[in-house]
């Protein structure tokens, strides 16, 4: 068994991460919080779904107004959809492409998080995964890892609807 993506696998999982981009994009654009969406992180096509930088009026706002109450200056978002859902060879390649990023771009560590939506639990990774990384539940939508970047797993079918 590899754990490379297939064309087939790839060409699954892109109607969900153009929405999911989308989403975002909207979200931030309305909120007037600058978004990046394709960001490369090497030479080699190699990207991160969202990159979201926030000053620190931003992250306030993206706090209060969003899911995301753990925005920090440098925000790394992810989509994990049924069909490319987030396993520990995943997270990996995430955590990796993240500090790629943090290298090539010379941000702060401390400034910077990492976040995986996931359309449904990865329990694996969540719950079997103590060797490489250990989670704590803050809520039932929302874990964060102890590492020094920390790393959010926010489940979008654990989030309570809210109107406004």
């Amino acid at each position: 068994m590899t754990n490379q993506n297939t064309d087939s696998d790839t060409k699954t999982s892109k109607p969900y991460d153009a929405l999911f981009k989308q989403m975002m994009t909207d979200l931030f654009s309305e909120l007037q919080i600058p978004i990046k969406t394709e960001q490369e992180v090497s030479r080699k096509p190699r990207t991160i779904d969202i990159v979201v930088t926030c000053m620190p009026f931003d992250i306030e706002k993206a706090n209060r107004e969003t899911p995301f109450d753990f925005f920090a200056k440098n925000n790394i978002i992810a989509f994990k959809s049924l069909t490319d859902p987030l396993t520990i060879w995943e997270y990996l390649k995430i955590t990796a492409r993240t500090r790629f990023y943090i290298a090539e771009n010379k941000l702060s560590t401390e400034d910077t998080i990492i976040c995986a939506v996931c359309s449904s639990e990865p329990r694996k990774v969540l719950h079997q995964s103590q060797n490489v990384v250990e989670f704590t539940m803050k809520n039932p939508w929302h874990y964060i890892s102890n590492e020094k970047i920390p790393f959010h797993v926010v489940i979008i079918r654990e989030l309570e609807i809210e109107y406004k």
